[in-house]
């Protein structure tokens, strides 16, 4: 009974913060207390990309989990790039890959290139979803080659 009510208050407190009545999808699960945060961002050609951001916890000091990131509509099979463009005029480019209307794979990648081909180099790039909210990504290179990307939000919605 006391995760239900930690859960409400919670709920409550975003709504009356303007999260939830700015548009911005919002939603807390309660398995296991463990809570998702959804953002939408508006991609250059008009789609809708979700990202789904799981912490361990509904509280401000809770850890990112796992972030998953996918088409908001169902789309029947092909690849799918969405283009986003970033406020220094960077691109993030979001690729699927759908079968049976499932998402079989999906990388973020970016049009930064990289200033040496020596060594390790990150790129910090930023998108503000429909609700206002930032989304941190940080971009891996190495020897001038993309290893990997990092994404999370600019500010934890719990805190």
């Amino acid at each position: 009974m006391q995760k239900l009510i930690y859960i409400i208050v919670i709920v409550i407190m975003l709504s009356l913060g303007g999260k939830i009545a700015s548009g911005e999808p919002i939603s807390v699960q309660a398995d296991q207390l463990e809570a998702s945060v959804y953002y939408d961002f508006v991609s250059q050609s008009g789609d809708i990309l979700r990202i789904r951001v799981q912490y361990e916890a509904a509280t401000p000091t809770a850890e990112i989990h796992e972030v998953q990131f996918a088409p908001l509509e169902p789309k029947p099979d092909g690849e799918y790039v969405y283009n986003h463009l970033t406020s220094d005029s960077q691109k993030i480019i979001f690729t699927f890959v759908v079968k049976n209307y499932r998402l079989l794979w999906a990388q973020v990648e970016t049009d930064y290139k990289p200033q040496s081909n020596v060594g390790e180099e990150q790129k910090v790039l930023s998108l503000k979803s429909r609700g206002g909210y930032v989304m941190l990504f940080t971009f891996s290179f190495n020897n001038g080659q993309y290893t990997g990307a990092n994404i999370k939000p600019k500010i934890n919605p719990f805190s």
